[in-house]
């Protein structure tokens, strides 16, 4: 895991004041006063924070910061049935030497829109 700076980068105090601002939507949604319609409004509003929170979590485990590089994956060029490979090449040249890079005993899947982030 990267960091900047040598210091790993902690959302704490941001995603605790997402997670307040949450909890007290749902205890608006659960008061009795609150009409249906502020209530529909208020559950727009909780599955956004819920992304956020979700978001923000994901960058802080994998420390993703505003200044990575984001690369998307481009359809085929030339045969839309054509799947893309991660290939580690073992330090050599010669492609028959190259392995597929497993995760778990499974080859990686890319896809087009698939996203490549370098921190």
């Amino acid at each position: 895991m990267s960091s900047q700076q040598g210091r790993e980068i902690k959302f704490t105090e941001v995603l605790e004041k997402l997670i307040k601002w949450r909890h007290e939507l749902v205890d608006q949604m659960r008061n009795p006063s609150t009409t249906e319609r502020t209530r529909e409004e208020l559950l727009q509003l909780k599955v956004q924070l819920d992304q956020a929170i979700a978001s923000l979590q994901l960058c802080e485990r994998y420390q993703i910061l505003l200044g990575a590089k984001v690369i998307e994956i481009p359809s085929p060029p030339r045969d839309p049935f054509s799947e893309y490979h991660l290939m580690d090449d073992c330090g050599l040249t010669e492609r028959d030497s190259w392995v597929e890079v497993t995760v778990d005993g499974k080859p990686i899947q890319i896809s087009p829109s698939s996203l490549i982030v370098e921190q």
